[in-house]
């Protein structure tokens, strides 16, 4: 009895592992499947990209012309100071610790490039391509994006993100102030062109009302806050802005007062040097309306977060 229960327990048992091992061999039929599927359409719909990875390399020639390197990959590329590159064709490259600094570069394609930690301190660009380029921690002379900025809006506002984000990684606190003006300028330009221009890329990505609707919104605001006080970048729109409520707040005060004090000089300029004090304290005459004293109030506060906004920017970017 005792012998037929053992000889069950290592049936069952080895039935239970029979079990095991074809759930294991399942499981690597699958895995096994999933990669020879992948395998297929591997080589049904890829094919190689033809990327030259070009390192440690020297350009030995001063004069470059007419030249394909497109889809390389340069690694510590080096030229020397003077090298002249005209009509180079570096479309969808890869500049990694390249080191091209005082070199010349003329009509070169320059689209999809990445910088990577290169430097062209002293380097010119004339008519270059750079759009959809991306730059990080590289180093470019002061006018360079100026003078190579992509036509269209759109792939503007992406290459001065790029460049934005580039200076700020170098510490370049200047260089972020100009080319957020620029940015901020592109994103103007595009918001508009997004609302109501009627180019085949626009009337593809913002077809319909809703859309259209929407960016008329975004352009709205955008250009309020930009005169208030230039998207948080331009101090000169708040001091307009603060000298327009000042003035509001002598007109009230002149509106409320009789006709003879209203007319009078010595009133005016009384109201004129009162106007301040009763903007930045609650001083207030009392002739003045409960909602004209809670209006005040409320621009006092919004303008002094404007203006701490302000100093915070420029003091971060440091």
């Amino acid at each position: 009895m005792n012998n037929s229960k053992a000889e069950q327990a290592e049936q069952a048992e080895q039935a239970e592992q029979a079990e095991q091992a074809e759930q294991v061999n399942e499981k690597e039929r699958e895995f096994l499947n999933k990669i020879s599927e992948r395998n297929k359409n591997v080589k049904k719909y890829l094919s190689p990209s033809m990327k030259v990875v070009c390192t440690d390399q020297y350009f030995f020639e001063k004069n470059i012309q007419g030249i394909g390197f497109s889809n390389t990959i340069f690694t510590r590329l080096v030229a020397s100071i003077g090298t002249r590159f005209i009509n180079v064709d570096f479309s969808y490259c890869v500049f990694d610790h390249a080191y091209l600094r005082g070199c010349a570069f003329e009509n070169c394609n320059f689209t999809g490039v990445k910088f990577i930690n290169s430097n062209f301190l002293g380097a010119s660009f004339t008519k270059c391509n750079f759009e959809y380029a991306l730059f990080d921690k590289t180093v470019l002379d002061d006018d360079f994006s100026y003078s190579n900025l992509p036509d269209k809006a759109n792939l503007r506002q992406k290459v001065l993100r790029s460049l934005r984000i580039n200076y700020q990684q170098l510490g370049d606190s200047q260089k972020v102030n100009e080319i957020i003006l620029l940015e901020l300028e592109a994103t103007k330009e595009y918001l508009f062109k997004a609302s109501f221009s009627d180019d085949e890329y626009y009337s593809k990505k913002y077809k319909g009302f809703q859309k259209r609707g929407l960016s008329i919104l975004r352009l709205v605001g955008f250009t309020f806050l930009n005169i208030i006080w230039g998207n948080g970048e331009k101090l000169k729109n708040l001091l307009i802005s603060f000298l327009i409520i000042l003035i509001c707040i002598i007109a009230y005060d002149m509106s409320m007062v009789s006709e003879e004090k209203a007319d009078s000089i010595r009133y005016l300029f009384s109201s004129i040097q009162n106007a301040p004090i009763i903007f930045f304290t609650n001083n207030f005459p009392e002739y003045y309306a409960d909602f004209a004293k809670m209006l005040i109030v409320f621009l006092r506060l919004f303008m002094f977060a404007l203006f701490t906004s302000i100093l915070f920017k420029r003091l971060n970017r440091r």
